[in-house]
């Protein structure tokens, strides 16, 4: 991520959800190739 983002401009947030419950997302999805990730832009 280092190599991709603008330190001045950019924010990277990472979470760990718990697996048990629902996600809900506003934006638009992407579809992720691993079932454990998704995107949204």
């Amino acid at each position: 991520m280092a190599l991709l983002l603008n330190e001045a401009e950019d924010r990277f947030v990472l979470i760990g959800l718990d697996p048990r419950s629902n996600i809900h997302t506003l934006g638009k999805a992407i579809t992720s190739t691993d079932p454990n990730t998704f995107y949204i832009s």
